[in-house]
């Protein structure tokens, strides 16, 4: 109905504000106080890069968290199911692939999950 397009729409408006809100946030650790996790100059600086997969990773998880309980409340357990078991096939594969491959960085792994 419409009321319900219009609450999912209202529901997903204040998902991605609040997912902008954390993904800057948590991305701002790593980025430019990277101290406040170790003191090792060298952890330090391999965390900076990990800042941009950490923020979309964030920004995406609030929006998505969103649409799924929508498709909770409608009873679309199918098409839920559906990309359950995609996203678990696909994932691992693409993993290992950058686990096998002698360029593969911890931010390819950490972009596969974003």
């Amino acid at each position: 109905t419409e009321c319900t397009y219009k609450v999912a729409n209202k529901l997903l408006s204040i998902g991605i504000l609040v997912g902008l809100i954390m993904a800057g946030l948590a991305s701002s650790i790593p980025r430019f106080l990277p101290q406040i996790l170790t003191n090792n100059a060298i952890v330090q600086t391999a965390v900076r890069p990990l800042a941009t997969p950490l923020f979309l990773g964030a920004l995406l998880l609030a929006p998505v968290a969103v649409c799924e309980g929508v498709l909770l409340s409608q009873r679309e357990l199918g098409f839920l199911a559906g990309v359950y078991a995609i996203s678990t096939a696909l994932l691992p594969p693409v993993l290992f692939r950058i686990k096998r491959s002698s360029e593969g960085t911890v931010g390819m792994i950490w972009n596969a999950f974003a």
